[in-house]
């Protein structure tokens, strides 16, 4: 999974905002389960694994795991370590964690077919899944010039979308922020972030403005189904087995195998 946090420029969005999943497990559980999880982001030639050790304690180890990602015609191994950020999307685990990735030898497909494969300390296990088809923003469009209000301070955005029926769960993504200084130049800001976006199929996008002239890209991201389930349904479908389907079975691991294929950006400009 890729890193998709930040500080965040967007302080207020008029959306449905659910909170983040917080996994936990009861103590009398086998301490060896694993808990996996593994998003594939369209159009990009990595992919990370997220494993968890939920019923151990945070001074122990992370789960020795071999994994294996396979494409049309390809197969990749999980056999770097990544810093445990660019394995984090939007839920909250507990116990001892580790992020792996992998370089895979073409970009993720949006409309492909993915398996996973391999090995956890209680016995293998396997998962698939398909990309969910991309999102629809409708509004705004490719190139937006926004006027800036009379108190100089929040950005108003007009949003229209559209999620296809295999979307489960839609995110707006606020990415590549850069603001002009005096002198003309561009500098970079570090406030890349995420948002649920509610169902309604229309709302409003707040951001700051700091008095500069700033440009900034909006998109959607359309997650499927499997990760939709679990992080809706497995703080209480956890507690007891059988855990609940999110495209990964095996003997003492659960979590989800899913994707992410993003809408068309927009480009927004404030000055």
């Amino acid at each position: 999974m890729k890193a998709r946090t930040g500080p965040g420029l967007f302080v207020a969005l008029a959306l449905a905002v659910s909170s983040a999943c917080d996994i936990t497990r009861p103590p009398d559980l086998h301490p060896d389960v694993v808990a996996l999880g593994v998003l594939l982001f369209a159009s990009e030639s990595e992919a990370h694994l997220l494993a968890i050790h939920p019923h151990r304690g945070r001074e122990d180890a992370a789960p020795d795991i071999t994994a294996t990602l396979e494409g049309p015609g390809w197969t990749a191994a999980f056999a770097h370590a990544a810093d445990l950020a660019a394995c984090t999307l939007a839920e909250e685990w507990l116990g001892p964690s580790k992020c792996l990735r992998t370089a895979l030898p073409e970009a993720i497909r949006p409309d492909g077919a993915y398996r996973l494969h391999g090995t956890a300390p209680l016995g293998a296990f396997t998962g698939e899944m398909r990309m969910p088809t991309p999102p629809l923003l409708l509004e705004p469009g490719d190139t937006v010039r926004v006027e800036i209000p009379d108190d100089g301070k929040l950005i108003e955005i007009p949003l229209r979308y559209g999620p296809g029926p295999d979307v489960g769960t839609l995110l707006l993504e606020a990415m590549d922020f850069f603001e002009t200084q005096e002198d003309g130049t561009e500098e970079r800001l570090a406030w890349d972030a995420i948002w649920p976006v509610g169902g309604a199929g229309s709302d409003t996008a707040r951001s700051l403005y700091l008095g500069k002239p700033l440009r900034f890209s909006l998109r959607l991201l359309g997650v499927g189904w499997h990760y939709t389930d679990f992080v809706e349904q497995g703080g209480k479908s956890l507690m007891t087995r059988p855990w609940p389907e999110s495209g990964i079975e095996g003997e003492g691991v659960y979590g989800y195998f899913d994707g992410v294929t993003p809408s068309r950006a927009a480009r927004i400009f404030a000055r």
